[in-house]
C-alpha cells in the first residue's frame, strides 16, 4: 500500500519553483519497493498518487526529468490503457491514451514555454514507454 501524502514532493516543488528557468526537468520520482522496470501505471495505489500529485501541481511535467522514462512513466500513470495480446503472439502490446483535459492541463502548467511544453506532451509515447 502507498501512502498518498505528496507533502515531501510539494516541499521539492516549491524549491524548484524558486528556480524555475534552471529547475526544468530536474525532477526524478520513484516508487521504492514496486521494482525497478516494474509498470508502475498498472498499479492502483500509484495510479491513485500521481492523480492527486498532478491534481495539486499541475506544473509537474515541467520539472519532471525525462531519464529513464520517469515522464513518460508519470503520464502513463495519468493516462488510460488497455493491454492487446494478440493471439498466437506472447508479447501484450500496451494502448495509451492520454485524454484531451490532461494534456491540456500538462500544457498550461509549463506555460513558460508552451510550444516546447506541447512537443513534450506529444512526444511522450511516440517511442513507446521503453527508452
Amino acid at each position: 500500500m502507498i501512502k498518498q501524502d505528496i507533502e515531501s514532493i510539494n516541499k521539492a516543488l516549491i524549491h524548484l519553483r524558486e528556480n524555475r528557468d534552471n529547475s526544468q526537468s530536474m525532477l526524478k520520482i520513484n516508487f521504492v519497493g514496486w521494482g525497478e522496470n516494474c509498470e508502475i501505471y498498472k498499479i492502483k495505489e500509484i495510479r491513485n498518487y500521481v492523480s492527486k500529485l498532478f491534481r495539486e501541481n499541475k506544473d509537474l511535467f515541467y520539472f519532471l526529468t525525462e531519464e529513464d522514462g520517469n515522464s513518460k512513466m508519470i503520464l502513463a500513470c495519468l493516462a488510460n490503457f488497455k493491454a492487446v495480446k494478440k493471439e498466437g503472439c506472447s508479447t501484450v502490446f500496451q494502448d495509451f491514451n492520454v485524454p484531451d483535459r490532461i494534456a491540456e492541463e500538462i500544457m498550461i502548467g509549463n506555460g513558460y514555454d508552451e510550444k516546447k511544453s506541447k512537443e513534450k506532451v506529444m512526444n511522450l509515447f511516440a517511442n513507446g514507454l521503453e527508452d
